[in-house]
């Protein structure tokens, strides 16, 4: 059983795939367990700084909540503790960088085989997240 699950979510069509990956996930979560659901935006202007970059980094924030919405309303459905996660980076990268921070023990992503030539060549986002952590991986298929 797993303490912390960490759970990627992106766009709207990314949130109904992450429900369907907590559902994979719950029966994974220990008694007390939390689901950590996680949007990543995409790394801000480095030109922009002061109140405007503040005013960016909360509209980015609120963004993010906006798209784990459904995710949350499916978790408060079944009672399960969880957290809501935004952070900005390089997807990949970010999603290793967090699950790390926050102690996750398992990481649940959706994945839907090769959609394009450049996922051919430099591999899809959940490859790039296994080759680069030691946490578990559980890759839910489309």
């Amino acid at each position: 059983m797993y303490n912390k699950i960490l759970i990627p979510v992106e766009g709207r069509e990314g949130a109904w795939r992450a429900i369907r990956s907590s559902t994979q996930a719950v029966p994974l979560l220990a008694e007390g367990g939390e689901i950590l659901l996680l949007h990543v935006e995409a790394p801000g202007s480095q030109l922009v700084a002061g109140e405007d970059r503040k005013k960016q980094k909360e509209e980015d924030e609120a963004h993010g909540k906006s798209r784990l919405q459904p995710v949350k309303d499916f978790l408060e459905s079944k009672n399960i503790k969880y957290s809501l996660l935004v952070r900005n980076g390089v997807i990949a990268d970010t999603i290793v960088k967090t699950a790390h921070e926050e102690n996750a023990d398992l990481i649940v992503m959706f994945t839907d085989g090769v959609q394009n030539i450049s996922e051919l060549v430099f591999g899809s986002i959940t490859q790039r997240v296994l080759k680069n952590t030691d946490i578990d991986l559980l890759s839910v298929r489309k």
